[in-house]
């Protein structure tokens, strides 16, 4: 996108950016302001907390990309990462209608995903995976026994914790979350509730080679967003396990 807003923005490409939030801390102005600034995000950005958008284009994926027209008209849509010479050629394509001579692609290589584990939510909702010889309580704390992750995508907690709808947090000290994944990187979306909050990193018993967000093992969640767990020389089947101060809400894994 920054590419193609520095290439283009002058011969007539807009960019609006509509952030419509998948979680509630991701409601609050105050942090989407931070996102933006802190992906350098120079185009206008909507604030959709109510849907609105979202639902008038009946849209259904993050992130979905809509390509209008000179005459107001959606004529393209893209749904997903990836294909990004294709979405810059229609781009081109309807610049061409305004009159203007273009040439040459500017887009990056698509990023190859080496994951075979699905996105994982943590939360009751949308949550699927948890083995516990516990059964899982709903908004209550409760003390999970650590039960075998034998199969891709299974995950469980050791502890005492409280599983909301969106997000799983420790409740009253430190709780251990385990989870068997097949992939290079592991991604975590994460809110502290307080500033001193942590979570300790390993990867087969052993804290993985740092990342942006973890070093040495430890992470230190000063902000409501994603962090970048584990980042592996190459992809494979591994187990995760994550030491977790009382306070910081899990709420989803991704992997790449």
């Amino acid at each position: 996108l920054k590419a193609w807003y520095r290439t283009y923005k002058n011969k007539g490409l807009v960019i609006i950016g509509v952030h419509t939030p998948e979680f509630e801390f991701e409601k609050v102005p105050h942090n989407v302001r931070t996102a933006i600034a802190d992906l350098g995000v120079t185009w206008p950005v909507v604030q959709d907390n109510n849907y609105q958008e979202w639902n008038a284009y009946h849209n259904r994926y993050w992130p979905a990309e809509y390509f209008i027209g000179p005459n107001g008209h959606v004529r393209y849509f893209h749904f997903g990462e990836g294909d990004y010479s294709t979405d810059e050629k229609v781009i081109q394509a309807l610049l061409r209608e305004r009159g203007d001579s273009l040439a040459g692609v500017v887009s990056k290589p698509d990023l190859v995903n080496y994951a075979r584990t699905p996105e994982t939510y943590l939360g009751y909702a949308r949550g699927r995976g948890f083995t516990s010889p516990t059964p899982p309580v709903a908004d209550a704390p409760t003390d999970y026994l650590a039960a075998p992750v034998s199969a891709d995508g299974q995950w469980n907690l050791s502890g005492r914790w409280t599983i909301t709808s969106q997000y799983v947090v420790p409740a009253g000290g430190d709780g251990t979350l385990s989870l068997r994944f097949d992939a290079k990187n592991v991604y975590l979306v994460v809110q502290p509730e307080s500033g001193d909050g942590t979570i300790h990193v390993t990867v087969d018993g052993s804290p993985p080679r740092d990342t942006v967000d973890d070093k040495k093992g430890v992470v230190h969640p000063r902000q409501s967003r994603l962090y970048h767990l584990v980042g592996l020389e190459k992809p494979g089947q591994h187990l995760l396990k994550l030491r977790v101060s009382a306070g910081v809400r899990l709420f989803a894994f991704t992997f790449g």
